[in-house]
């Protein structure tokens, strides 16, 4: 029996592998799609800035995006985790945690990324429902309420600017550091914004309705919502370090105009590609890079 060889096997199964996945099918190629079941946004109540889906529960859009995908007999859905990949000839073979292989000409990371919350007591809990990290995809409909920005560093200013136009209850919270000039300072306090430069002690409130932060000084602020610039850190990069493919300093996959990274056959979309790590962005890089991924396979396999 002749091993079963897919065009293209797709790691992750969120916005930018569905998008990628559908692409493909739609160009008969014969795709498996390996998942986790655990994206980036999987907490996350709704989507914001996805067209026919805005303010809604974005799993649905996901839920009708695979039972389209279900339509096309070329594409295979896995529920497992890769744990290593080789290069094998004109191929690569996946091992899987379950310990089936899987062989595919090409390869697309989809893997997404893993937020890192600061080092605050008590913070957990508050995540995602609390604290937030894009403005883009909440603040509309936190207008009017009280609201504060967590950053030790200069970036606080920007974030500032950003989120004061949803709402005049603006607190800026630099937890025991001073990133601001005088210039910035004085300038957020013409707009009405507060700077409190006091250390953070823990954090406490109602999860979904308020966080309260508590400061060293005994003093304490209640906010609907506080947002955070968090770092995050690729949720598969050893495997794809393991391949050869180069991460750069901003701790994203290196990628050309095409998608592909810097080992031929691999490729990688989604948020380990941008910072600007959107739903609809996620959508568009898998489009574009099965575009020219199937341009590809067409040139090499006919």
């Amino acid at each position: 029996m002749m091993e079963e060889v897919f065009d293209v096997a797709i790691i992750g199964g969120s916005f930018s592998g569905i998008s990628a996945a559908l692409f493909l099918a739609n160009a008969m190629r014969k795709v498996v799609i390996i998942d986790d079941k655990q994206p980036r946004n999987k907490d996350a109540d709704v989507a914001f800035n996805l067209p026919t889906y805005n303010q809604k529960d974005a799993r649905v859009w996901l839920q009708c995006a695979n039972e389209e995908l279900d339509q096309f007999p070329k594409v295979s859905r896995v529920e497992d985790e890769v744990v290593s990949i080789a290069k094998e000839q004109a191929c690569f073979t996946l091992s899987l945690k379950s310990h089936k292989k899987l062989t595919s000409k090409k390869i697309i990371f989809a893997t997404g990324v893993k937020d890192i919350l600061p080092n605050i007591q008590g913070i957990s809990r508050f995540w995602p429902q609390n604290i937030f990290h894009c403005p883009y995809c909440i603040a509309y409909k936190l207008q009017n309420e009280a609201l504060a920005i967590y950053s030790t560093i200069e970036e606080a200013y920007q974030m500032a600017l950003i989120i004061c136009k949803w709402t005049d209850k603006l607190t800026v919270l630099t937890d025991g550091h001073n990133p601001l000039t005088t210039d910035q300072y004085q300038h957020l306090q013409s707009l009405g914004i507060s700077v409190v430069d006091t250390p953070i002690h823990y954090l406490d409130g109602i999860v979904g309705e308020k966080i309260e932060v508590d400061f060293n000084s005994g003093e304490n602020q209640s906010f609907r919502g506080v947002f955070m610039h968090l770092d995050f850190e690729l949720k598969a990069k050893t495997l794809i370090q393991s391949l050869g493919c180069k991460i750069t300093e901003n701790k994203l996959v290196e990628i050309n105009s095409e998608y592909q990274t810097t080992i031929e056959g691999v490729y990688a979309i989604g948020d380990i590609t941008t910072m600007v790590q959107k739903l609809t962005t996620a959508i568009a890089s898998g489009t574009e890079a099965a575009f020219f991924l199937d341009h590809t396979l067409s040139f090499e396999y006919g």
